[in-house]
């Protein structure tokens, strides 16, 4: 009654050899993704914000320049002929204030459109270029004093790849998505785990919070701020029979 014969069993036998290889794989593939994903993130995050920093270093120096060199020649024009340069000024505006009277009498509604449709480009345009200063302007690292008296500003990148590595090598964790944001003199940090199935949760989240702790306080010099822990379980491995 218990006997099996082997052209039952070999079959199970050649199809588990077969499978094993192709689940060991993709479990794998499924436990470095988070690990990938955060890398690609991490790398365009940092090739983004140097490209940010360098187009607006770029246009500043380039509007700088042709405005003082704008304002070098109306200056040197001035001053070789003031009489004539205030006469053409003065025809100048009085030829643009009548062409503007003109149109807005002919044609007001056109003109308030022209009105509208030249302050919104301004609007636009300037509000654009304030908004990309200020994100090229935003610290990119966290401010560290010494007891010596000494300062340097670690980078946000380095403290999330110093994290994951540490964090990495706890048993049971599979994963690590670190995101660090900057807050003042304090870093705020978010942690999205991978633990094996049947990881204790507790226990295992008070050991991540404690190495955390220890890493960003003791071996980094710097003040942690909010602490999110988010834990989830891998799947259970599939059993053959």
């Amino acid at each position: 009654m218990g006997y099996e014969s082997p052209t039952t069993a070999a079959p199970q036998d050649d199809l588990h050899r077969l499978v094993e290889p192709l689940s060991i794989y993709y479990r794998g593939k499924f436990a470095n993704s988070y690990t990938l994903r955060y890398n690609a993130l991490l790398l365009y995050g940092n090739s983004f914000a140097i490209d940010k920093v360098f187009v607006m270093s770029t246009l500043n120096r380039l509007t700088a320049t042709l405005i003082w060199l704008f304002l070098l020649l109306i200056a040197c024009y001035v001053a070789v002929t003031p009489i004539q340069a205030l006469g053409q000024l003065r025809t100048a505006t009085s030829t643009l204030s009548e062409t503007l009277q003109s149109w807005q009498a002919n044609d007001p509604t056109n003109f308030m459109i022209g009105q509208a449709a030249l302050g919104v480009a301004a609007i636009a345009l300037f509000g654009m270029l304030i908004w990309l200063e200020i994100l090229a302007g935003r610290r990119r690292g966290v401010r560290i004093r010494t007891a010596e008296g000494g300062s340097a500003e670690l980078a946000i990148d380095s403290i999330g790849r110093r994290l994951q590595w540490h964090l990495d090598q706890l048993a049971e964790v599979i994963t690590v998505v670190p995101m660090v944001k900057s807050r003042g003199g304090s870093v705020d940090i978010r942690l999205e785990i991978e633990a094996a199935p049947d990881v204790d949760i507790p226990m295992k989240t008070d050991e991540v919070v404690e190495v955390t702790r220890d890493i960003v306080e003791h071996d980094m010099g710097l003040r942690l701020g909010k602490l999110d822990v988010h834990m989830r379980c891998a799947p259970f491995e599939p059993e053959w029979n």
